[in-house]
């Protein structure tokens, strides 16, 4: 997930930059570089499977970046989405799916 300073999810973190493609490039070697979505297409998405959300409450104070952590780890999940194909002996198909991993 991504976070704000009160451990609520603004976002959903889909990718990470390749430090090392880029340090061939550029010659330094950049961190912490991620690329994420917004919280209301991941809000959206979840939705659409079923997944009831609690929003956060308004004016949360602001925590310590290890008290963020420690709030909402017990909580995080993995969660892929793809394509799965198969090949059936008369026809193509593609079937969606997607999955949580604790």
């Amino acid at each position: 997930p991504l976070l704000d300073m009160t451990g609520a999810v603004v976002g959903v973190v889909v990718e990470k930059l390749n430090a090392l493609a880029v340090a061939k490039v550029t010659g330094d070697v950049p961190q912490n570089v991620n690329f994420a979505i917004k919280g209301e297409i991941a809000s959206l998405f979840a939705k659409t499977a079923g997944v009831q959300l609690r929003m956060a409450p308004p004016n949360q104070p602001r925590l310590e970046p290890a008290d963020v952590a420690a709030k909402v780890k017990p909580r995080v999940y993995l969660i892929e989405c793809g394509v799965q194909e198969r090949l059936p002996l008369t026809s193509f198909q593609l079937h969606s799916f997607w999955t949580i991993r604790n």
